[in-house]
């Protein structure tokens, strides 16, 4: 395997495949799952796409036989794979929308079939996540038996725990979100059944409990809408701090604050979580995020100038654009107009 690597690496795709072929040809069924030889398998599929691509027509495969050992290598990385190994099952099936753009016959099922099986075990882990997320932090304990370097060890642990906690937003399981990106692009090309709809959306949302805790993010991949319990009317900002419900942020959010208007206005766009407010124990939707950007400290602001601030749950996917605008407003000293508060109206 790991001279097919090795040729992989250097371009030589002709010897990848001869080197997964001589593998194959020992016929080495050591344990039930070879996923040495399943890591590979990848490999072999791009060695032979590679092949189709860019060799002389009279030097490759038809098309007809190109698919079917690409097929035959899915086959290979599914019997030797669980559903546990989601990367390798999600490259399986994005392997057969490939083949399905091409032929148009039942590949895309098979690749449906294929993601939504390995979707329960992710879903796990982030309901885990979740629940972690709304718990106390589980602090380790100090053992009376410790030696002095486990105990340092114990207390740095706990502070890096609790200092995490100060700006822990909803988690977002990066595994699950691509296999629910792979699946809702190409769902809506299956005729599915109502099963099929049914199944997905038990495996999802089991008991209508949410699978992501930022509404954006949740309602993505549901039939119908769950109506998020915050609104604008929780987002303040004071000039240099913005605050959010933290059911509105991930770890890749994007927040943007523009201040004025048209080409002239100021972008802000480089915020970071100071602190998150755990304001009612494990209702997540109450947590209130604080923002802060350095550049906008020295933005000067006039007298109804208009704020915008645009917040993505996710900028790596399609969700929703929040956006909120306030006012300047000046309060002045009758008759010498000297400026003695600037307040920021929210716009309704």
């Amino acid at each position: 395997m790991e001279r097919a690597k090795a040729h992989f690496e250097k371009g030589d795709y002709s010897e990848c495949l001869n080197a997964i072929q001589e593998y194959e040809n020992l016929g080495l069924r050591v344990y039930n799952y070879d996923k040495a030889f399943a890591r590979v398998i990848p490999l072999a599929i791009a060695s032979e796409q590679w092949h189709f691509e860019n060799l002389a027509e009279d030097e490759r495969w038809t098309y007809t036989q190109h698919s079917r050992e690409t097929v035959r290598y899915i086959d290979l990385l599914i019997k030797n794979t669980t559903v546990n190994d989601w990367d390798l099952r999600l490259f399986a099936a994005q392997t057969y929308v490939g083949l399905y753009k091409r032929s148009k016959k039942e590949e895309l099922r098979k690749a449906y079939d294929l993601a939504v099986d390995s979707l329960s075990p992710l879903v796990r882990i982030q309901r885990s996540e979740n629940a972690r997320y709304i718990s106390d932090i589980s602090l380790e304990t100090v053992d009376t038996s410790a030696t002095k370097e486990q105990k340092t060890a114990i207390e740095e642990y706990n502070k890096t725990l609790e200092e995490q906690r100060k700006t822990a937003l909803p988690p977002v399981y990066e595994p699950l979100l691509l296999e629910c990106e792979f699946i809702f692009s190409i769902k809506d090309q299956i005729a599915l059944s109502e099963d099929d709809k049914e199944r997905l959306d038990g495996i999802l949302y089991e008991n209508g409990e949410p699978l992501f805790l930022i509404p954006d993010l949740d309602n993505r991949y549901r039939d119908e809408t769950v109506e998020d319990p915050t609104s604008d009317e929780d987002v303040t900002f004071d000039g240099e701090v913005i605050k959010v419900p933290a059911s509105w942020l991930s770890e890749d959010a994007e927040v943007i604050v523009y201040v004025g208007n048209g080409e002239n206005a100021s972008k802000h766009d480089e915020w970071s979580i100071k602190k998150v407010d755990r304001k009612d124990g494990t209702n997540s939707a109450a947590f209130m995020a604080t923002l802060e950007c350095e550049s906008i400290k020295s933005q000067k602001y006039e007298d109804f100038q208009i704020i915008t601030i645009e917040i993505r749950a996710n900028k790596e996917i399609e969700t929703p654009v929040r956006i909120i605008r306030f006012k300047v407003s000046k309060k002045y000293i009758p008759l010498i107009w000297t400026e003695i508060e600037t307040d920021f109206v929210r716009i309704v």
